[in-house]
This record gives structure tokens, sequence and C-alpha cells, in this order.
């Protein structure tokens, strides 16, 4: 069932369907706001209990590079320790980042940055450097694009370069302990890795982070971050739900119904629409505990170990 076909059925059950069916009438419930509720039964109730039922069908994996961006050296300033890009590459978060020659292997620290395509590093730069291309190194992932909406980390897996055997394991830290570890530089490559979850801004946006340390050393590493994602937000009018089960449709016209009908002052109205399940955490909409009874976590979910490589 879509989009369109589920906002009808909702509006005809409330009395907001026009008499040849075609349009919603308006008023104190809008469009939007069916919409809005639509989204809430469907992510926040009916997917989040097919997580607990299984997590397995909601799991991602991402495999993110140790290097953040790589650029052409355009100049070497070497009495002022300074180096340019030929495009712009960098930002205030660069301070204390290293940059690597993939060539000669040697990297320099970013002490200050000048603008986007100027920054000053710590040790005395080679005027070799100029005219190849060189990486940025990065200890942060920002979860945006395919990761924006993710529900739960479940873990965090890095190997430090290409030719490591096998991931190692991070372990979770608050972001308080992350910092004690990293100001002290508590922490040797390949031993004991942490990472911690936080904010950074970006654009003028504050956007959410994965920070690990022990600092790579090398560009050719690799992060793999598994975690769990809810389905797709309910947007286009053909639009079904992503969702591996019988019933999904029918139970999120009953939760907005029911709803649409208390916020309409009609709660005893609304009781036909609703059930109560103690499994489910009591009052919910009906047809909730036959959908998740006729889930099948073992068929293919449309969202079962999606890979996504940045």
């Amino acid at each position: 069932m879509t989009l369109s076909e589920i906002r009808k059925y909702i509006a005809r059950n409330l009395g907001m369907l026009s008499s040849d069916n075609s349009t919603i009438i308006e008023g104190n419930i809008t469009k939007a706001g069916l919409d809005d509720e639509i989204n809430r039964v469907y992510l926040e109730v009916i997917a989040q209990q097919m997580i607990y039922k299984s997590g397995q069908d909601f799991t991602v994996e991402s495999r993110q590079n140790t290097f953040r961006a790589f650029f052409t050296v355009s100049a070497i300033d070497v009495p002022n320790k300074k180096i340019t890009s030929t495009t712009s590459v960098f930002g205030r978060a660069d301070i204390g980042v290293k940059i690597q020659n993939p060539i000669t292997g040697t990297f320099y620290t970013i002490s200050t940055v000048i603008s986007s395509t100027q920054v000053i590093v710590e040790e005395v730069p080679s005027a070799t450097w100029v005219g190849t291309t060189v990486f940025i190194l990065n200890n942060i992932i920002i979860l945006d694009g395919e990761m924006k909406d993710f529900k739960e980390i479940l873990k965090v897996q890095i190997k430090y370069a290409d030719n490591d055997i096998k991931f190692l394991q991070c372990k979770k830290e608050t972001i308080s302990n992350f910092k004690d570890l990293t100001n002290n530089e508590q922490g040797n490559i390949g031993i004991n890795p942490v990472y911690a979850l936080s904010t950074i801004e970006q654009d003028e946006v504050m956007k959410r982070i994965i920070s690990y340390y022990p600092y790579p050393n090398v560009y050719d590493g690799e992060i793999r971050i598994t975690y769990t994602k809810l389905p797709e937000k309910l947007t286009r009018d053909d639009q079904e739900p992503a969702l591996n089960a019988i019933g999904v449709s029918e139970t999120i016209i009953n939760g907005v119904t029911a709803w649409g009908l208390k916020a309409m002052g009609e709660v005893q109205k609304s009781a036909i629409y609703e059930e109560n399940n103690p499994v489910l955490g009591g009052i919910v909409p009906k047809g909730l505990g036959l959908t998740m009874k006729n889930y099948a976590p073992e068929r293919n979910s449309p969202l079962k170990y999606k890979s996504v490589r940045r």
C-alpha cells in the first residue's frame, strides 16, 4: 500500500475525505500532520519493535578510509613551514592532523590553518613535496549521508594499515574519557583502540561524529562501522513501507486513526483502532501484535547487510 493510499484510508476513517474520495479536507488535522504521524507509527512503533525482534535485518556496514581527503601540493614555504594546496581542502578541525606523502611515507602535523588552501605544519617541510598528491589523515568519521539516520552504533573496528591481517575492535568510551586519553596521549597503534560519539560543527551545522584513537599514521587504513538503521521515511505518494511483514500498512492506518480521533476528542471511538498488548508495551495500534507475529526475519529485508564504502 502506498503512502497516498494509507493517507486516504486514514482520512476516510476520520471523516476528512471528500465525497468522491479524491481530496483530503484539512482542518485541525492537516495533510502534513497525517504524514508526520504516519511516519511516527511506522518508524518509532512498528520498526522499533522489529529491531528488537531481529536486529540483523536492520544492520548496515559502512567502510571508511583513515584519510579524510587528498590534495596536490602547489607550493612549499620552507622557512615559514607553510604548505599550499591547489584546492580548498583544509578546515578548523584539521589542527593536529597529519598530512602524509604516500611515496615517501613521511608526514607533517598541521599546527595552524591559515585558510582553506594553506596550513602551517610543526615540522620543516621538504620542497620536494611540490607537485605531489598527499593525504590528510583523519580520526573523525562524520555521520552523514547513508549514516545520518543511524539508530545505534553496534561496533567500530579498525585496520591501521592496508596490509594488517585483521580488524581491531574499538572499545566505546564516553567523550570525557576519550578526551583524557587523547590529551595524555595514552594509546599505541594496534593496541586497545577506542571510540566515542560526539558532535562537530561543519558548514554552520552540528553533525554527529565518531572519533577514534590512537590516531592513524598511514593513509591506507580502514574503519568498519556496523550500525542499525531505520527504514527510509515515507515522503513520496507512491512510496510503500519497506518492511518485510504482513499488515504493516493496516497497523499504520489503525495507529494514526486512533491518534486522529483522540485529537478530535473522540477518545471512546479511538479504542476501536487500538489493542492492549503487554508484551509490546501496553496500548498499541490494532494489528501490531499480529504484524510482529507474522514478521519473518529470515527473509531478505531491503535493509539487510547493506554495505556502504566511502
